[in-house]
């Protein structure tokens, strides 16, 4: 007969990576969301910051399978048009910040495959992984275990690769707005409203 103690031991092991392996999905979900709502911010000066706001907003309250399809068409192509209003009182200068990924039709569905491998992944941890664990045994712990530190190695290349965006797409905001704040810039303002 096992001892209570041991698989007391396993058990608590195992809800240690449950939590782990739950908040590596909400990282997934988060870098998702981040990427999605500030891949494509544009609009006037005057407004830019509310357009922002309202793209976090939106893409906030969605699930995980709902970012699929918005995450690949702002990554990999799908350009929405910034549209000008047509009685404008400011200098018609309109900011648009893009970050864009140039790669064929197999890369972006191997991606689509890797995202939603990550959300199956989660829908089995978060829905059925409590009928792995319902016979108190420690070989019912220890099996659920290598389960979960398989599913993280499974799942990590994807959350590595939204990081590593994340993290570019900041270098370049940052040179972006370096540009804006040179004279360079200002130099090219003054020449374009000159002519």
């Amino acid at each position: 007969m096992e001892c209570n103690s041991e698989i007391e031991k396993v058990r608590n092991e195992v809800l240690r990576k449950l939590g782990r392996n739950l908040l590596i999905f909400q990282h997934i979900e988060t870098s998702l969301k981040f990427i999605v709502a500030n891949s494509n911010v544009s609009g006037y000066l005057s407004e830019i910051m509310d357009v922002r706001t309202h793209q976090q907003e939106v893409y906030r309250k969605k699930m995980m399978g709902q970012l699929i399809d918005p995450f690949l068409a702002e990554l990999y192509g799908a350009v929405r048009e910034f549209k000008e209003g047509s009685e404008r009182e400011e200098i018609g200068v309109s900011f648009s910040f893009r970050c864009e990924v140039d790669a064929s039709a197999d890369v972006v569905e191997k991606r689509r495959a890797s995202l939603e491998m990550v959300i199956r992944e989660r829908n089995e941890l978060v829905h059925h992984f409590f009928q792995r664990v319902q016979q108190n045994s420690k070989e019912c712990w220890l099996d659920a275990e290598v389960y979960l530190d398989d599913q993280r190695g499974r799942v990590l290349p994807e959350l590595s690769y939204l990081q590593s965006y994340i993290r570019t797409y900041g270098e370049v905001q940052e040179l972006y707005q370096r540009f804006l704040e040179s004279d360079q810039w200002e130099k090219l303002l003054e020449d374009a409203f000159e002519g």
